[in-house]
């Protein structure tokens, strides 16, 4: 399971059950995600999605009409908007670590936007360290394989999008703390750039440790640049 099936089961059991399952279109937005991630964009076609979502075959035209690239532009809309509303989330923690993890005061030294910029962090890297470990880390990010694959202005123009929506979680959490926006935005950019590399390396390696250095040196660089 990567973070696209991860945040799938998460959202389909809290709205309620197999009533609210995903149709056959969804399901192969949500496949294209998964198969973009482990396989790369040449690697993956139309027919592979459809049976990784068991859906009919002769469903793909009829759902998707502009073929690969209309479903990788859909895929890619997809796993931007729902890891950008966890990342919102974070920000009040109105999600699985906001509700199970209090905002850590204490270890702030009482900053309250510090401990934003630790909790859209944390939520981040945990996304990351939970898709690598159940996918016994085969599968990456979706978004840079496109990058990695492809030089369609169209997909590329998207996955800009997608990274820079990613970006503005942390952005904002850093401008509570007091940061200037320029040094805010570069913040932000690094933590993106930094654990997407680290992605890389741990499955180059097939282990998370890149991943969980990466993390430990982002959160002194989040807090040193907050004080």
């Amino acid at each position: 399971m990567d973070i696209s099936e991860q945040i799938t089961r998460q959202t389909s059991a809290s709205s309620g059950g197999p009533e609210n399952e995903p149709g056959p279109r969804d399901r192969m937005i949500r496949s294209a995600v998964a198969l973009l991630a482990r396989d790369g964009l040449q690697a993956t076609g139309m027919r592979d999605v459809a049976d990784h979502a068991h859906a009919p075959r002769g469903s793909i035209q009829h759902h998707f009409p502009g073929g690969k690239e209309q479903l990788t532009l859909e895929a890619l809309a997809w796993i931007g908007a729902t890891v950008r509303t966890e990342l919102d989330d974070s920000l009040t923690g109105d999600n699985e670590i906001g509700n199970h993890h209090p905002l850590p005061e204490a270890e702030s030294g009482g900053s309250r936007g510090w401990t934003r910029s630790r909790l859209v962090l944390d939520r981040f890297v945990e996304m990351w360290r939970d898709g690598l470990v159940q996918t016994q880390v085969t599968s990456g990010c979706s978004v840079a394989a496109v990058v990695q694959d492809s030089d369609n202005p169209a997909l590329l123009a998207r996955t800009e999008e997608v990274f820079a929506s990613w970006r503005e979680p942390f952005h904002r959490a850093l401008l509570a703390d007091g940061l200037e926006d320029a040094r805010a935005r570069a913040v932000a950019t690094t933590v993106i750039a930094a654990l997407e590399g680290a992605v890389i390396l741990s499955r180059a390696q097939r282990d998370i440790t890149p991943l969980e250095q990466t993390a430990a040196v982002l959160r002194d660089m989040v807090l040193a640049a907050a004080n």
